[in-house]
C-alpha cells in the first residue's frame, strides 16, 4: 500500500466533496533521544502554527480518514434526516 497515494486522495477528495483545502508541511530534525533525523508532518488549513503534528505517514492517513468520516456523517448524516416534503392531496 501507497500511503502517500492514499493521503493525496485524501485531500482531494474532502477539497472537492467538502470544500475544504488542507495542506501538509514536512520538516525534518535530529533526535538526540533516537539517535536519528526524524520527521514531522504537519496538516493545516492555510495557517502552519494552528496545524496539527504526526510523525508518520500513516497518522497523518489515519487522523485525514478520520476527518473524511466526520464530514461524512455531519453533511451526508443531515441530508439523509430531511427527506423532501411530498406535496399531500395533490391527484
Amino acid at each position: 500500500m501507497i500511503v502517500q497515494t492514499h493521503i493525496n486522495k485524501l485531500i482531494i477528495a474532502l477539497k472537492i466533496k467538502y470544500g475544504q483545502q488542507y495542506y501538509i508541511n514536512q520538516s525534518q530534525f535530529y533526535s538526540e533521544k533516537l539517535d536519528k533525523t526524524c520527521t514531522k508532518y504537519t496538516l493545516h488549513t492555510g495557517k502552519p502554527k494552528e496545524g496539527e503534528d504526526f510523525y508518520s505517514k500513516m497518522q497523518l492517513l489515519e487522523h485525514l480518514i478520520f476527518i473524511y468520516k466526520r464530514n461524512e456523517v455531519e453533511v451526508d448524516g443531515r441530508a439523509k434526516e430531511h427527506k423532501p416534503q411530498t406535496e399531500e392531496g395533490s391527484t
